[in-house]
């Protein structure tokens, strides 16, 4: 009953997202999608992040879409499909002294 999405990615240019649950084992459990199928969660996710997209769960088995919509895809997979960033450190980002953050 309680609950939340692992990840949600917002498109914030379509005003739409899509939500996964990622899990650590190789094989299909109704259970672990449980809050991607929960209409009162994703009302409320639909709310503040637009119309979900797709539904999914990351985790080490192969790729499959359920009958319900939910897709399972390979988390190595999914990662390598990932575009990549470049990433650069801007020196006003960088803390100039590190002490205790109250």
């Amino acid at each position: 009953e309680v609950g939340e999405f692992d990840m949600v990615i917002y498109d914030q240019k379509e005003n739409c997202c899509d939500i996964f649950e990622i899990k650590h084992s190789s094989t299909q459990v109704p259970l672990q999608y449980r809050h991607l199928m929960d209409e009162d969660k994703c009302r409320r996710t639909e709310k503040r992040f637009g119309t979900i997209r797709g539904r999914y769960v990351l985790y080490r088995g192969e790729d499959i879409q359920m009958e319900n919509g939910v897709q399972y895809r390979n988390v190595e997979s999914y990662l390598k499909e990932l575009p990549n960033f470049e990433m650069q450190q801007s020196a006003d980002l960088i803390p100039q002294t590190l002490g205790p953050v109250l």
